[in-house]
């Protein structure tokens, strides 16, 4: 049990807290902003400029990963012309693929890549803090939730 002074304290670390991550919001990336919707959900931080800036940032993250999904369905038709190409050409028209490369262009997209458990920390901490996401977002982050079943 908190007493007045106690629950006043936690009030203003919860105001002081959901300021800072405000001002974070706009540099995180898909993971930064499942964890910082999940864990304001837990806090039980009401603060609904940052539940609106949440919905504004994850928009395009949901947006770059349908693109990144449809890039690298693209490199692997392209992989895969090529593995034939050079399975059947002439030993002087054999180009090897670049392999370094492809495996820098992964890791970069790994990195910025959504996992199942982020869709979900987003999904419960948005609607835990009584999110109202446009139509449109709800399509994005359905389109990429649907996605990640398999996983």
């Amino acid at each position: 049990m908190q007493s007045p002074a106690e629950r006043h304290a936690y009030e203003a670390f919860l105001v002081e807290l959901a300021a800072a991550a405000r001002a974070t919001a706009l540099q995180c990336g898909p993971q930064q902003a499942a964890a910082m919707a999940y864990g304001a959900a837990c806090l039980g931080i009401q603060d609904d400029a940052l539940v609106l800036l949440l919905l504004d940032v994850t928009m395009p993250l949901l947006q770059r990963q349908q693109q990144q999904q449809q890039q690298q369905q693209q490199q692997q038709q392209l992989q895969d012309q090529t593995a034939q190409s050079w399975q059947q050409g002439q030993p002087w028209q054999r180009q090897q693929p670049f392999q370094g490369q492809q495996q820098q262009q992964q890791e970069q997209q790994q990195q910025q890549a959504w996992s199942p458990s982020d869709h979900a920390s987003l999904a419960w901490g948005l609607g835990s803090l009584g999110a109202r996401p446009s139509e449109a977002w709800l399509d994005s982050f359905c389109a990429r939730t649907y996605d990640k079943l398999d996983e």
